[in-house]
């Protein structure tokens, strides 16, 4: 089982930690048990309060509907749902996310 470094970032909340994620955990289910409070509210992947914005490496969305609160634009800058989210690679993700997404 492959094991990624997952950094995560927030300048405004003076994040900036790297978490180690299995292939096949979540995100946000590690940043958690790490003690990282990132927001959310549905764990389904149903809405966008997790949102995060993958800036290197990649991360597989599984489950939910991500299309629904995503344009290709905003996939295409990385918008992810960090909920239903395994790291592919070590990666890079700026979090609380929620806010910008209309300005892509």
């Amino acid at each position: 089982m492959a094991v990624y470094n997952v950094r995560l970032i927030n300048e405004a909340e003076g994040l900036d930690e790297t978490i180690e994620v299995d292939e096949d955990e979540f995100v946000l289910d590690v940043a958690e048990a790490e003690g990282i409070n990132l927001p959310f509210s549905c764990r389904a992947g149903t809405c966008s309060t997790c949102a995060g914005r993958v800036i290197e490496g990649d991360v597989k969305e599984s489950g939910g509907n991500p299309d629904m609160f995503f344009n290709s634009g905003q996939r295409a800058a990385g918008f992810r749902l960090l909920c239903i989210s395994y790291p592919t690679s070590d990666c890079t993700i700026l979090t609380n996310q929620e806010p910008n997404i209309s300005q892509f």
